[in-house]
């Protein structure tokens, strides 16, 4: 279960019955989404502290062996880190595995980092395109944005750094993200954004994998020929290995 989907169709749920419901019920409804929200705040906690648990392969071992897409004539030497030019790699995921496979100058923790105060987690949901969104908006009911990431974002200059780099010509490589609604916001703005020149996917272990992201994928669109036009077919995609780490 998608649980940043989950929660955001039990947000939508309890605002229909504060809405719908007489004044002397809708207390109960308020209480809902205050219990909601702590629910998932205890959630965002525990992911964090899995999260810490998780050991982190060795990143150079991992793209010599693992990721055949990077040259290897960029690779030297056990503490050798990638020096990329004009490449912004977008973590989406928490953990500081990419720190390993590149300078750090070159990723963005869009979503906040492990272990760092100023660049919290951002975990929730992001899509203000949905048709129900408006309802949010309209609520006045104080808690209904607080897991809702648009406004996360304000926390950090993470999503000014990105507009920045997006001013000009880039290419989009998909590595390990499904693609999902949950991110709407912040993958509709790349993907749709006027310099964006095509989207490659590194998919997971088959073509199934591929279609059902070209899925995900075509939701951020609203121009859906624009979306054929940049997400390139299978046959210039590849599938993304997956790490193989020792006991």
């Amino acid at each position: 279960m998608d649980i940043e989907n989950a929660y955001y169709e039990e947000l939508k749920r309890i605002l229909k019955t504060i809405k719908e419901l007489v004044p002397s019920t809708s207390d109960t409804a308020i209480k809902n989404l205050e219990l909601l929200n702590r629910n998932f705040e205890t959630l965002k906690m525990e992911l964090q502290n899995y999260l810490l648990t998780i050991r982190v392969p060795d990143g150079n071992s991992l793209i010599r062996d693992e990721m055949y897409c990077v040259p290897e004539e960029q690779i030297s030497g056990n503490a050798q880190k990638l020096e990329l030019k004009n490449t912004l790699i977008l973590n989406f995921n928490y953990t500081s595995t990419t720190n390993k496979y590149a300078n750090k100058n070159s990723i963005l923790h869009i979503h906040g980092d492990l272990k760092n105060e100023k660049n919290p987690i951002i975990f929730g949901y992001g899509d203000e395109r949905d048709e129900t969104y408006e309802i949010l908006e309209k609520a006045k009911i104080e808690g209904v944005f607080t897991h809702i990431k648009s406004f996360d974002y304000f926390k950090t200059d993470n999503y000014s750094k990105l507009l920045a780099f997006l001013e000009s010509e880039f290419d989009v490589y998909i590595m390990g993200h499904s693609c999902g609604l949950s991110d709407r916001t912040l993958l509709s703005t790349i993907f749709e954004h006027e310099n964006c020149r095509k989207i490659k996917i590194f998919y997971h272990d088959n073509a199934e994998n591929y279609r059902k992201t070209t899925y995900e994928i075509s939701r951020h669109f609203t121009d859906k020929a624009l979306m054929r036009e940049r997400v390139l077919p299978i046959t210039q995609c590849k599938p993304m290995p997956q790490s193989k780490m020792e006991d």
